[in-house]
């Protein structure tokens, strides 16, 4: 059973996913390189923080 500290490192990851997943349309679609790069680079940003949240979730009995 989760904890609220974990519930709330899940829901953050979950809208850190979201966001990145918006930026990868933007990848997509977007005809400008540097609108491209800037969305490729929010992207990865946002993927690591999900990817943190994630952990922080998993692994909260191990935080001091």
């Amino acid at each position: 059973m989760m904890n609220s500290d974990q519930e709330n490192h899940v829901e953050s990851a979950r809208q850190f996913r979201a966001k990145a997943a918006e930026f990868a349309g933007l990848v997509r679609t977007t005809r400008s390189l540097r609108q491209g790069s800037e969305a490729r680079r929010r992207q990865k940003a946002y993927t690591a923080l999900a990817e943190n949240e994630e952990w922080l979730a998993g692994n909260s009995d191990k935080l001091v």
